[in-house]
């Protein structure tokens, strides 16, 4: 070895510097230089990091936003149908009571026409029982030639009408 450090010149002691200046000027680079570069690079690592787990959430999020968003437009057009067939149905019912309430008002005049005409019909037998008693006591008067007073003819006129009402029952 001896013929190594005579053929190139080297000197132990300042092999030994050039070693400590080697490992003083690591420890600074290591302190200074190395530490912080480390430490902005696991900074920046973390904020990858975050960024992606940020991103996993927010698609994650998009996604549960999209599910909810469907329900709720099922939700809702269950809910249109519902309100759509409730609205019919309340129609055919609301239509159905008008219906009724027609028909309710046709057989109430219906009633009320068949009441009239029924007072009419009276009312013409009567009129009819009337002249009929009229023209018996005209005719009864000519028959038997002679005056009837007042009371006989209105007994005669009352038989004769008790007698065609007995003949109106019978038919």
């Amino acid at each position: 070895m001896n013929e190594l450090v005579k053929t190139f010149h080297i000197e132990v002691g300042s092999i030994i510097a050039q070693l400590v200046n080697f490992a003083i000027v690591m420890a600074v680079l290591y302190i200074f230089a190395y530490k912080p570069i480390l430490k902005v690079l696991n900074e920046r690592s973390k904020k990858i990091e975050k960024g992606l787990k940020d991103a996993e959430e927010a698609a994650k999020k998009i996604k549960e936003t999209e599910e909810k968003e469907k329900e709720i437009l099922k939700k809702s057009q269950i809910q249109a149908s519902q309100i759509v067939e409730k609205a019919g149905a309340d129609g055919e019912k609301v239509g159905k009571e008008k219906i009724e309430q027609a028909r309710q008002e046709i057989e109430r005049m219906n009633i009320k026409q068949k009441n009239e005409i029924e007072q009419e019909r009276k009312k013409m037998v009567q009129e009819v029982k009337n002249e009929l008693g009229n023209l018996i006591m005209l005719a009864s008067g000519k028959i038997v030639k002679q005056t009837i007073d007042e009371k006989t003819h209105r007994e005669l006129i009352e038989k004769a009408i008790s007698d065609l009402e007995k003949e109106d029952i019978k038919k």
